[in-house]
């Protein structure tokens, strides 16, 4: 896997991803005509309610109060644009205050693009607990724990003709943890994706080319896990009415473990989805077979299939109904993991202007643990207002 050292020449370390996306903004910036610049600032809020039968699987019932302001700021002219927000999640317990949380997202990203190529950046920061994001991406139910992670991801699209472009991207993200139970990581990964759009203009291929690599320590000790992979894939709408996504390709990783050795493997790569609209009734779907970090910094594969459907009453009310069924599993060098993950979520939208909206609903879901033959649920019943007020300039 000699070949993949090349990640990680463009950029050696988390502090200078941060220079780097500090100084493409400010450039983006620089060249941007003031002159001709629309200015657009979106305050937001949304208050929630919720009754949870099982907090956090810790056997406790509770109402949460959760309050998420946010804040976009976008700065745009013809030649490119520059975007930020700032987001945050403030969630109080009724009964149960040593669970209150308080959790942080931000992003910027600037965007600058000639009449052949467009060159971004951008970077984020999160500041979360590891059972929610565990739970969401990989179906794990885990220890909570202080979560922070920044990213960096430089970019650049080259149209080659009308019909073929070249994209590239690398991205970096490093993780910590507050508890000494889960590992510090960084995660580095580099892509590069040819597309072809055939002549009717509307149908697309893509061939992907694509490699990672992540550090985490174990102990005093280091691990290493390696991977690169090829993916083809096809965008085409088969009617008016129905899309269709398909990719798929091969993954080939190597891994270097404290008392393992180096380890090899092969596996295949789906990731398929296919959406479905009518007048009032749009139906969506996806299969994927992916690879994600752990929680550990490991490898895991995952399994997941989910579909939605949505339909319209009337211009301003709408129900929707989301299933989903996650299944993650790693050889566990660091932390064996097998694990299974379904959730069902029935909602009701209502739009009262183009300001204020409202959503009711409620979820189910359960987690299953394979290794343990552990399984925890829980149900959630929420009522959620939401306010958004655009401002230009």
């Amino acid at each position: 896997m000699k070949a993949l050292d090349i990640i990680k020449r463009p950029l050696k370390n988390a502090q200078f991803c941060k220079g780097l996306m500090f100084y493409v903004v400010l450039s983006c910036l620089a060249v941007l005509p003031a002159s001709a610049a629309e200015y657009i600032v979106t305050p937001s809020i949304t208050a929630r309610e919720t009754y949870d039968d099982n907090v956090f699987y810790y056997d406790v019932e509770d109402f949460e109060h959760l309050v998420s302001p946010a804040l976009d700021l976008e700065f745009r002219t013809e030649r490119g644009k520059v975007q930020a927000s700032l987001n945050g999640d403030i969630s109080e317990y009724q009964s149960h205050n040593e669970l209150d949380t308080v959790d942080q997202s931000h992003q910027i990203s600037a965007v600058f693009t000639t009449a052949t190529s467009q060159i971004g950046v951008s970077g984020n920061y999160v500041r979360d607990y590891t059972f929610t994001s565990a739970l969401e991406e990989l179906g794990v139910a885990a220890e909570r724990s202080i979560r922070t992670a920044t990213q960096i991801q430089p970019n650049i699209r080259i149209e080659l003709d009308p019909h073929n472009s070249l994209e590239c991207f690398y991205r970096l993200n490093k993780t910590q943890h507050r508890l000494d139970t889960y590992p510090d990581y960084r995660n580095q990964d580099l892509n590069i994706i040819y597309i072809h759009k055939l002549k009717n203009e509307l149908t697309s291929l893509a061939l992907q080319l694509g490699g990672s690599q992540a550090d985490y320590a174990i102990g005093n000790e280091t691990g290493k896990h390696q991977a690169l992979q090829i993916l083809a894939g096809i965008d085409h709408p088969v009617s008016e009415t129905f899309k269709l996504t398909l990719k798929a390709g091969v993954r080939y990783t190597e891994s270097d473990f404290p008392g393992a050795g180096v380890e090899r493997d092969e596996a295949v790569v789906i990731n398929s989805g296919f959406l479905w609209g009518f007048e009032r009734i749009t139906v969506s779907a996806n299969v994927t077979r992916d690879f994600s970090s752990s929680i550990y910094g490991e490898d895991v594969t995952r399994d997941r299939i989910s579909a939605t459907l949505r339909y319209r009453i009337k211009e301003n009310l709408s129900c929707a109904l989301t299933a989903a069924y996650n299944q993650s599993e790693t050889e566990g060098f660091y932390q064996k993991e097998k694990s299974k993950y379904y959730s069902v979520m029935p909602s009701v939208d209502y739009r009262f202007n183009e300001y204020v909206s409202m959503q009711v609903g409620c979820s189910y879901n359960k987690t299953e643990n394979k290794i343990t033959d552990q399984s925890e649920d829980r149900n959630r019943v929420f009522v959620q207002i939401s306010a958004v007020y655009p401002l230009h300039y």
